[in-house]
């Protein structure tokens, strides 16, 4: 005898509920079978979900999929804390430019507001993950992590593992004006834990090369 763990796995909407909104569009004749079966005795009538093959219900339910998938993704960002993707960072280059676009935001020989630089960098984040991040990029990023996933499986389970899942594919699908890169957690998490790996290095302060007056030779940094 061995054990057998029971995975259960829901959408984020109950379906019984859901098929109930598109039973008026069945034929009439499966109405009456259906509520004969008592859908209009309970508040989930989940033996609908089963029967309903009704076009526009199996639209929203592709549609609910696809907005559960999506929802993963942006809470993607604590896979980095799994061993199969802490040491992923991205590139020295990558990081070098958002510092010095950063940089370019400041002025020089004044100490910045601690709010408006907080700001600043977050929106370069933004801006660099949406760059850095091209669809060939991503599509190579995504086979990687369909190697991790095994992995992932065998140590985490089901439910972690179908996060990484959802999370390939919306790295996939990720365009540059719906669904652009920073809005997978997982993906703006390469630069939010870079920053965060320099600061640490640095004692906490993160240096920014900050471009002087034409006359100056040299970059300054706060």
């Amino acid at each position: 005898m061995r054990v057998v763990n029971i995975l259960v796995l829901r959408p984020s909407r109950d379906l019984g509920k859901l098929s109930s909104e598109y039973e008026a569009l069945l034929p009439g004749f499966f109405r009456f079978l259906t509520r004969g079966l008592g859908t209009r005795q309970t508040a989930s009538p989940d033996i609908l979900s089963l029967l309903m093959f009704q076009a526009d219900y199996l639209g929203r339910l592709i549609e609910l999929g696809e907005e559960d998938a999506q929802d993963l993704a942006k809470n993607s960002h604590g896979l980095h804390l799994l061993p199969e993707f802490r040491a992923w960072f991205p590139p020295k280059q990558a990081l070098d430019e958002l510092l010095l676009k950063l940089g370019e935001r400041l002025t020089p020989g004044a100490e910045p507001n601690p709010e408006e630089l907080q700001k600043s960098l977050e929106e370069e984040v933004v801006a660099a993950t949406d760059r850095y991040f091209t669809p060939e990029r991503r599509e190579v990023l995504s086979r990687v992590m369909k190697d991790s996933a095994l992995s992932v499986l065998s140590r985490e389970g089901e439910v972690r593992t179908l996060e990484v899942v959802a999370t390939m594919k919306n790295i996939r699908d990720a365009g540059l004006i719906t669904n652009p890169p920073h809005e997978v957690g997982f993906l703006r998490g390469f630069f939010d834990k870079a920053i965060s790996a320099m600061a640490y290095q640095d004692g906490g302060r993160l240096r920014i090369p900050v471009p002087r007056p034409a006359d100056a030779s040299t970059p300054a940094s706060v």
